[in-house]
């Protein structure tokens, strides 16, 4: 808390203001309770309910298959016998053709309910802290139970019959919406998040649910490669340096190429019922667990929470016509629900030929993807076949890419942000020295367009090849420049050191927030980073500058001391430049000669960069100071760069095919004029 204090974290609390508009449509600040009750239960009721536009939602489709994805027509749609009536969107009947069942579960169909054991030993993890929904019920009292073999062996029984019936118990129909800023300082109703707190137990199942669907998905491929949220042994990190990589390899084989990174309008709350339903039931789920969770989400009756409590007022219940939608922020499931929807969009997205079509260069290996998911972060990315093609036609097809994207997108109930959206153009000019320079919006001229969630056509803001653009918490620029991303990380370093210095923090508190605030924040974007030694002691300079003296240290210890391990009586400061050389072998030695999306693009630029240079064996064992130079900018040849810096013999196995001489008396001309 004192160092939360210092840094000026507060903890989150309930909203005492909020803008809503009045009846007249003119915004106005509201500060009493009552009016911020009823901004907040307008602006809700708005928001979930976004989607009685979208196909599930309408005729035809909303009678063949109903709100909760239950009945014939979901089971035809399974089964793959569904026929389309007139009316049906191309996109929502494309999406109907890519939710039959996965193959294996009607063979092995996941258990129903809850067994005694696994109630247990969930509970035992759970955070007592954790709020639940308005009734008496506490993580605290279920946690308490967990303890006691009858207290439990009653509560799974309880916990499995909705589960296997489908009924939801009545209290289980309230939950509480907590409204909370997203930006500081931005009140309007539209801004905030709602987390909708759900009864203990009903979430508990909810996490069951996902439980159960994510470790199915994954032991029979029923997850998209490309998503990469919501999953084990995943990292958003990890989506920013594929990014970088597929950068990388347009630059090296000077291909044509474009990127359009994409966002979700209120992703969990625009996901309609019946598609999350028919999702859940193709990976398995049996159709008692979904009507038990839709049926209690479509009845809930929720309430507003904000500094002045919970509001008596509610709004939803069983009163509906058309029910609510969305599968709400705060319910357990809601990660693996999106994680299993988006799944059948992006193998759609690369059955319908979208995406890249890389071939290792030495190897010849495909590698074929769309693009890079975490969560409703998506990075759509579109090249030729062969590299012949022109920029202006990778536009071409980048555009009809976005159409059935945003199709798809709308069957599901959602909807993209274009305010949200960035694209790139990627092609490249050639000078008559044979020197190349990326191609910027005047050398092409282009526009790329989407249906906006207004439903209006409008044009995506296009960068040029060295702006960044932020996503995942990384500014990334298609040329590869860190400048942006360097600046950034700068300026949090020194508003961090500013905060340290005029702070009261005792000495262990000093080194507490040294290790697990600013270093943590720069240790994130390390993976996908080639930052130089100089730019990471830049980094260092303020922070140490402000944070050693707090901590007890002289400001002119030796380096060696402050970067030091503490079985060496160091103060185990990790430095930047160390901790980027590290993670970067983690990632070499985790994805190397996988059949990831990182692995497969680390494989491409290796083959291609050993290629490029003419060098047989392994590229990171050559001498980097003789050839490095000689190499195109990419991440890889920054990790060789840090290899060579370190003066260890540190050797990989890379995992990928070396170039041999053909025939007797050859030799490789590089090795050869070196």
């Amino acid at each position: 808390r004192r160092v939360k204090s210092a840094l000026g974290v507060n903890r989150l609390a309930g909203i005492t203001m909020v803008e809503a508009p009045n009846e007249d449509g003119v915004v106005e600040q509201r500060t009493d309770p009552d009016g911020i009750v009823q901004g907040c239960m307008w602006e809700n009721k708005r928001r979930f309910r976004q989607t009685e536009h979208t196909p599930f939602m309408t005729e035809p489709l909303r009678t063949q298959v109903g709100y909760l994805g239950i009945g014939r027509g979901a089971q035809e749609i399974l089964n793959g016998t569904f026929t389309c009536q007139p009316g049906v969107t191309p996109q929502a009947a494309r999406l109907i053709q890519g939710l039959q069942r996965i193959d294996g579960t009607i063979e092995s169909p996941i258990h129903t309910g809850m067994p005694t054991s696994e109630y247990q030993q969930g509970w035992k993890r759970a955070r007592e802290k954790t709020s639940a929904g308005p009734s008496t019920l506490t993580f605290g009292h279920c946690k308490a139970g967990a303890l006691d073999p009858r207290i439990i062996e009653f509560e799974a029984a309880m916990a499995s019959i909705p589960m296997r019936s489908g009924y939801a118990y009545k209290r289980w129909r309230k939950g509480t919406d907590v409204e909370l800023l997203k930006k500081a300082n931005s009140f309007h109703v539209s801004k905030l998040r709602t987390i909708v707190l759900f009864e203990a137990d009903f979430n508990f199942t909810n996490k069951a649910v996902g439980r159960k669907v994510g470790i199915r998905a994954e032991a029979h491929h029923g997850m998209a490669k490309e998503q990469g949220g919501s999953r084990k042994n995943h990292r958003a990190v990890e989506l920013g340096l594929n990014k970088c990589l597929t950068m990388d390899q347009l630059r090296l084989l000077k291909w044509p190429g474009a990127l359009c990174s994409n966002d979700m309008k209120s992703c969990y709350d625009r996901i309609v019922h019946a598609v999350a339903s028919l999702c859940l039931q193709r990976q398995g789920i049996s159709e008692s667990e979904v009507v038990c969770m839709f049926s209690t989400l479509q009845n809930l009756e929720h309430t507003i929470r904000t500094a002045y409590g919970d509001s008596e007022e509610t709004y939803g219940g069983d009163l509906w016509v058309i029910p609510m939608q969305g599968v709400y922020q705060g319910n357990g499931a809601g990660p693996l629900i999106w994680a299993v929807v988006s799944s059948p969009l992006l193998d759609i997205m690369r059955e319908e030929g979208f995406g890249t079509f890389f071939k290792t260069s030495i190897s010849s290996q495909a590698i074929r993807f769309v693009g890079y998911a975490f969560v409703d972060d998506t990075d759509l990315v579109q090249t030729g076949k062969d590299g012949s093609e022109t920029g202006l036609e990778i536009l071409e097809q980048m555009q009809v890419g976005v159409n059935m994207w945003e199709g798809i997108i709308d069957a599901t109930g959602g909807a993209l942000s274009v305010e949200k959206s960035r694209w790139w153009l990627i092609d490249f000019l050639w000078d008559d020295n044979g020197e190349y320079t990326y191609a910027k919006i005047a050398d092409m001229p282009g526009e790329l367009t989407v249906k906006d969630f207004d439903g209006i056509i409008k044009p995506i803001q296009r960068m040029e090849p060295d702006e960044a653009f932020e996503t995942l918490g990384l500014w990334i620029a298609a040329d590869g420049n860190l400048d942006r991303q360097f600046e950034m990380l700068l300026d949090k370093v020194e508003k961090w050191s500013d905060k340290i210095r005029t702070s009261f923090l005792r000495k262990h508190d000093a080194a507490y927030a040294l290790k697990v605030t600013v270093l943590k924040k720069i240790e994130y974007c390390l993976p996908a980073l080639n930052l130089s030694k100089s730019q990471c002691d830049e980094l260092m300079r303020p922070i140490l500058k402000a944070a050693l003296p707090k901590a007890g240290y002289n400001r002119n210890f030796p380096k060696e001391v402050i970067h030091g391990p503490t079985s060496l009586l160091g103060a185990d400061i990790h430095h930047p430049y160390t901790t980027q050389l590290i993670s970067h072998l983690d990632i070499l030695l985790r994805h190397g000669g996988q059949d990831t999306i990182t692995g497969q693009l680390l494989t491409g630029n290796l083959e291609t960069t050993k290629l490029e240079l003419g060098l047989p064996g392994p590229l990171f064992g050559q001498d980097f100071g003789i050839f490095g130079q000689l190499a195109t900018k990419t991440w890889v040849k920054g990790v060789w760069e840090e290899i060579d810096s370190f003066g260890t013999d540190i050797r990989l196995d890379e995992h990928t095919v070396t170039l041999t001489l053909q025939r007797q008396g050859d030799r490789f001309l590089i090795e050869a004029f070196a």
